[in-house]
């Protein structure tokens, strides 16, 4: 069991620490504000919403020869992964059949990347 500090010893001790930390962290805020968000793309994460990642997805299955009926995208529960500071999607494709194969979907510097490109794409 540690001893109880003296009373007004331990806080000058750490005072510079307290005082760094926060100022820090202002600091950090403030440069993201500035630069748009983590993004180092120059668009931003969430430029591209579910309805043009459908889109796209859908088109390149339907170029794929592949008859598509329709695409559904949303955020997964766990919330959005990034790729390049971009929304990493959870996308359903329904082709007819019982079962609907899942895509992790984003579109960086305007083309569609899913996760059987980048194997590394988790949504």
């Amino acid at each position: 069991m540690k001893r109880p500090v003296p009373a007004g010893r331990g806080g000058r001790r750490y005072r510079p620490l307290l005082v760094a930390l926060p100022v820090a962290l202002l600091v950090t805020a403030l440069v993201l504000v500035a630069r748009g968000g983590t993004s180092l793309d120059t668009e931003p994460a969430l430029a591209w919403g579910p309805s043009a990642i459908e889109r796209s997805l859908e088109q390149r299955l339907t170029d794929n020869r592949l008859s598509v009926r329709w695409v559904q995208c949303g955020t997964p529960h766990g919330g959005a992964s990034l790729h390049r500071g971009a929304k990493v999607l959870r996308c359903a494709a329904n082709f007819g059949a019982p079962h609907m194969p899942v895509y992790c979907a984003t579109i960086v510097g305007g083309e569609l990347v899913t996760d059987r490109q980048v194997r590394g794409l988790r949504c």
